[in-house]
């Protein structure tokens, strides 16, 4: 049965995602009832059968429908959950965009992606060598880095920093420090009559500063100022010479902040 409810979802996924941007998120609710009336009468005749294969062949059978292409190696494939919720979990936008991924070192140019802020997932669309599209969500272990709509994400693995802060980051500057943003959505199980299947939070972004394997959390102009306390005066008055707003900035004027900031800590300037 689990197989068989991967098998739907992921054939609706695919026909809406090749020809329709914002795919799942407005999905017909007259086919989500076709598909759970139907998984409901399946699972009632699968209860008066026997079954007399072991639970083993299921991963046969599971193989012998996906294929065992190359590009599933380091993935697996992506079908998102909550798809009938109101918004959606990815950032910077719910269509595919063309973007580079960097994998073990290889760099994968003008390929579609997604980003599941969310899940933490970089989302690949590719075709199999069947002619068939497909969705893979990369390999945390596997994807150093990727680019996306001109923003660039990478890695900070458990064996980095702890293990709740590890995933993927928005790399805004790097020097002899690197300024970070994490990216977050969340589900909200929330069912109301306006929003029946729950919704998604807002996108939330939190700063850090990454240095000598430290992940230093930034929430506002005072504790970024705290982080560079040796010259937070000279650094106060940059930002007023310039009219730089902490919390205003952005990301131009923030590159311009850090590189300024890196220069003073390092003795450039």
């Amino acid at each position: 049965m689990l197989v068989i409810l991967q098998i739907l979802k992921e054939s609706v996924f695919v026909a809406k995602s090749v020809n329709m941007p914002s795919f799942f998120y407005s999905l017909n609710r007259i086919l989500n009832c076709f598909i759970i009336t139907f998984l409901l009468a399946f699972t009632a005749i699968a209860q008066q059968v026997k079954p007399d294969k072991s639970s083993g062949d299921l991963t046969g059978i599971t193989r012998e429908f996906y294929g065992t292409d190359d590009v599933l190696v380091n993935g697996q494939k992506y079908i998102p959950s909550h798809f009938l919720a109101d918004g959606n979990p990815y950032f910077p936008s719910e269509t595919w965009t063309k973007g580079t991924l960097k994998i073990s070192g290889t760099l994968y140019e003008n390929v579609d992606l997604m980003y599941n802020a969310e899940t933490d997932q970089v989302v690949l669309r590719t075709r199999l060598n069947n002619g068939d599209t497909i969705f893979v969500a990369r390999n945390i272990l596997k994807t150093e880095a990727f680019d996306i709509g001109g923003h660039t994400f990478t890695r900070l693995l458990s064996t980095e920093i702890n293990q709740q802060s590890a995933g993927f980051y928005e790399e805004v500057y790097r020097g002899n420090f690197v300024f970070l943003t994490k990216h977050q959505k969340t589900f909200i199980a929330d069912y109301s009559k306006t929003s029946p299947n729950g919704h998604f939070s807002k996108l939330i972004s939190t700063n850090y500063i990454y240095q000598n394997g430290q992940l230093f959390k930034v929430t506002n102009q005072k504790s970024f100022l705290s982080y560079f306390s040796q010259n937070s005066k000279a650094i106060k008055a940059f930002m007023k010479k310039n009219n730089i707003r902490y919390a205003k900035a952005n990301l131009s004027t923030m590159k311009l902040l850090l590189q300024y900031c890196d220069d003073l800590s390092s003795g450039k300037i």
